[in-house]
Parts: C-alpha cells; sequence; structure tokens
C-alpha cells in the first residue's frame, strides 16, 4: 500500500484539470471546468473540475473525488497504480515495495494468466480445440465472442497444463493452491481441468482469477467445475464480466445480473 502522505502529495502537485483534460473535454463556465461526466450517460455537461479545490464532481450520477479516484475509475485499475503512474507524471519516485500478501497475489494472479493463455492457445492449435470449436459454432458462439471472452479448451492429456506452468518456471504449490493441479499417490500430477471448455472468470481489474469448465463431449461427468476458493478468488465477491461491463452500468445507471455467464454470452450475442 502506498502511504497515505504520498498520495496527498500527488493529489496536491498534480493539476486535476490538466488530467481531467486528457480524458473529456472541458469548457469553463465559472470558477471551475465542465464536461460531460463519463461514469454515466451524460447529456448535459455535469461534471465539475477544480483545480483549486483539487476535486471532480458530477452533479448528477454522483460521481467524485480526487484526481486519483478519477484515474483509477476511469482507466479501471487500482488506485495504488493510479497513483505511481500520476507520480511519475510530476516526477516523484515511489518505491513500488508491495506487502508480502500483494506480492503472493500478484504472483498468484500471473500463473492464472498464464494457464488463461495456454487454455486459449490449446482451443486454437490442438486437433481437440478444432472439435471444440464445432462445438461452440454450434451452439451460437462466433469466433468473435471467442475472442472477447477469452474462451479456451483444456487438454484431455493427464499434464498438458501442469508442464506448460511448470516450463514458465511457476511453483508446483501455487498451481496446486489456485486449483489448477492436483498431486496424485505416486507423486506425479494431473491438472485438474481436462477435456471442457474453459470460461476465465476475471475481477473488476480484468485479471485472471479463477475458471468454469464444461463438459462438450458425452461424458459422466460433472457439465461444470469450477475454480476452487483461494487468496485471490472468492466466488462470492465476483461477477462474471463485470470488468467489461462496468462503463455501462456507470452510463446507463442500470445492471442486469445472470444465473450464469452462458447467459451473460447469450445477451452479448443478443446486443
Amino acid at each position: 500500500m502506498i502511504p497515505y502522505q504520498i498520495k496527498r502529495r500527488v493529489v496536491n502537485e498534480t493539476n486535476i484539470v490538466e488530467v481531467v483534460s486528457e480524458y473529456v473535454q472541458l469548457k469553463k463556465k465559472g470558477s471551475s471546468m465542465f464536461g460531460l461526466c463519463p461514469f454515466h450517460n451524460d447529456n448535459n455537461p455535469s461534471m465539475s473540475v477544480s483545480d483549486k479545490v483539487k476535486m471532480y464532481n458530477c452533479f448528477s450520477c454522483g460521481a467524485k473525488g480526487n484526481v486519483i479516484n478519477f484515474v483509477s475509475k476511469i482507466e479501471n485499475i487500482t488506485e495504488d497504480q493510479a497513483t505511481i503512474k500520476l507520480a511519475k507524471r510530476i516526477g516523484i519516485e515511489i518505491d513500488e515495495k508491495k506487502n508480502a500478501q500483494a506480492v503472493k497475489e500478484e504472483r498468484l494472479i500471473r500463473v492464472m494468466e498464464d494457464a488463461n493463455t495456454f487454455y486459449k492457445f490449446y482451443l486454437k492449435n490442438s486437433d481437440e480445440g478444432q472439435n471444440a470449436l464445432e462445438y461452440l459454432h454450434k451452439r451460437g458462439i462466433s469466433d468473435e465472442i471467442i475472442e472477447e471472452f477469452e474462451i479456451g479448451l483444456s487438454s484431455s492429456n493427464k499434464d498438458f497444463l501442469h508442464l506448460a506452468l511448470s516450463k514458465n518456471n511457476h511453483n508446483i504449490l501455487d498451481s496446486i493452491n489456485l486449483g489448477l493441479v492436483k498431486e496424485a499417490s505416486d507423486d506425479t500430477y494431473y491438472d485438474t481441468f481436462r477435456t471442457r471448455i474453459m470460461f476465465p472468470i476475471k475481477n473488476r481489474y480484468g485479471k485472471t482469477v479463477g475458471f468454469s469448465g464444461r463438459i462438450y463431449t458425452e461424458s459422466n461427468q460433472a457439465k461444470y467445475i469450477n475454480s476452487i476458493e483461494n487468496d485471490i478468488f472468492h466466488k462470492s465477491e465476483v461477477l462474471y464480466n463485470y470488468h467489461n461491463a462496468m462503463q455501462s452500468i456507470r452510463q446507463n445507471d442500470c445492471v442486469y445480473l445472470f444465473e450464469g455467464f452462458m447467459d451473460v454470452i447469450a445477451a452479448k450475442r443478443a446486443g
């Protein structure tokens, strides 16, 4: 966590009007600058920005805060990430050393992102993948939807993902704790998800934190299996596709909740 004193300095030394102007066209009105609020569907400039008080404030949707908060919201990044970005802008050096938990979470997310990359690659570059693509196409899921939702495929082979993650120098204990790999009684390892179409579940910052795998062939196995709870994935705290929908939710002041991710994809297909 970046200390409060550093954040306060960044806020005080950054011209918020200049920063907001890079995202929103502003015009002077009285002592403040006004523009269309990017956080809701604004037709009449309702957001004021004042460098004197170092704040932005939307009189319509109620969005308000300092320059760090603005950059964090509009770029969908953490406030620490926004602080670092703004600090570099004004020449402030920030020690980016994280606490132990933050370091661990970043390491685990890298494992999940590499797993996601593997699943996407396997769908497009294997014989099994061609069969899975045919299944998806028959379900009305186009290549564009596959790309947008980063749909992938887990191999039928015992340990293809395990080998790929090991090749990328990921710790086997991390793979096990994330529920991607399991240890057999003979001290070998095997992939948790096999012969399943893989749907990555991302946090609000667009980082992969979990998966749901769906059987697409004839099988007596459960239709879906999901990632286990772990340090970066808490099922009750994550909404599928929320990171993509945030801007539209703000603009329309409305959100639709569905039972499952296939319903979300169906809604996207329907426009």
